[in-house]
């Protein structure tokens, strides 16, 4: 896995603009062919985002009331809320204790994941025939713990029952992705999408601490890896990158377009992390207009300079190389569809530019 993981190799993040399932797979297949991803498609409605992909279980218990023109929230005002916790972690004690059926019920509705459920057709009908690495992805517990609130707006990660119960679900929906994709016959990854983990340190989160997100992200991790799959975490913004490079992952997926700078002042973690096989995905792609100002030649040159700069820090550039991905910076589901491909295509010429001046297999 590490050989394909590594070496500059390619993969995308997961959303994309399109509403035709052919034409995603179409896109996936032609410029990330050896690490396809299952393309989130969040125009084809609601129930296809970023956040209300992951609260069907949820919503379908009733914990969580999702109507139109407003952000999920716990419905904490119902006076049976105390009864549908406990119907809750029933569920997810059977589902942790192997109960298939329990687990399928942590997993996408077939209205809310188009995406999912048709890369796993394709991969089946051998679409993807030169896939060596299967990827899918699940929101963070972060993330969704500071957009779905309770009944009064307030953030469900300050409330700890709300978050274990947003983080049980995330870390359940990931084991069981990680399963479905598994019975495909090739590795599997699961990236944990977490761009709310730039809040931290920020002075309008001042009470996320270090320690918390990392529980909350390894009850995640570890559910993912129970069901054999590798992890990845994807951050599209700065933040303690230390808090990563210390977890049980595999991959740390930053935006190097925006952010290398947050992520170069680490050198001593990087090289640990490294160590351990660990694998850097450089989102040297840009995921807005910026792609319309960039190149191929100019990315390239881009990730070359990082690399130095990296080198220059005390980083080992050889050991680096061999254990770098190439990625978008960020989805490409709020874009252009035009953008999109462009992205997508600029991704795959990057990575084989890259692949080729450093000589890599």
């Amino acid at each position: 896995m590490l050989r394909i993981l590594g070496n500059c190799h390619s993969t995308g993040i997961g959303s994309l603009p399109l509403e035709g399932l052919a034409e995603s797979h179409q896109l996936i297949n032609k410029t990330f062919p050896l690490i396809p991803h299952w393309p989130q498609l969040p125009k084809l409605g609601e129930s296809e985002g970023f956040i209300n992909q992951y609260l069907t279980l949820l919503i379908e218990i009733g914990l969580i009331k999702a109507e139109s023109g407003r952000t999920p929230y716990f419905d904490t005002y119902r006076q049976d809320f105390t009864d549908l916790l406990t119907e809750f972690y029933s569920l997810y004690l059977e589902a942790s204790e192997g109960d298939s059926e329990a687990l399928n019920r942590f997993g996408f509705a077939p209205g809310s994941a188009r995406g999912f459920y048709s890369f796993v057709d394709q991969v089946k009908g051998g679409y993807y025939d030169e896939a060596k690495l299967l990827k899918g992805q699940v929101s963070g517990p972060i993330t969704l713990g500071l957009q779905v609130t309770d009944a009064d707006r307030k953030a469900s990660f300050y409330n700890d029952q709300l978050r274990d119960v947003l983080t049980k679900t995330l870390a359940l929906n990931g084991r069981w992705q990680a399963n479905m994709l598994a019975k495909l016959g090739l590795p599997v990854i699961i990236f944990i999408d977490d761009p709310g983990l730039y809040s931290l340190g920020l002075a309008t989160h001042i009470t996320l601490t270090k320690e918390g997100i990392t529980s909350e992200l390894e009850e995640v991790v570890e559910a993912i890896k129970a069901a054999g799959a590798a992890v990845g975490s994807h951050t599209c913004a700065g933040t303690d990158w230390s808090l990563l490079f210390a977890m049980d992952i595999e991959v740390v997926n930053f935006d190097a377009y925006e952010y290398f700078s947050s992520i170069s002042i680490f050198p001593g973690e990087i090289n640990v992390f490294l160590e351990k096989g660990g694998i850097l995905a450089f989102g040297i792609v840009p995921t807005s207009e910026k792609i319309l100002s960039e190149s191929m030649d100019s990315l390239v040159d881009l990730f070359s300079q990082q690399v130095d700069i990296l080198g220059e820090k005390g980083v080992n550039k050889k050991r680096l190389l061999k254990q770098v991905m190439i990625t978008p910076s960020c989805g490409t589901g709020s874009l252009s569809e035009e953008n999109a491909l462009t992205i997508y295509q600029t991704t795959n010429a990057v990575s084989k530019a890259i692949r080729k001046k450093f000589q890599l297999d």
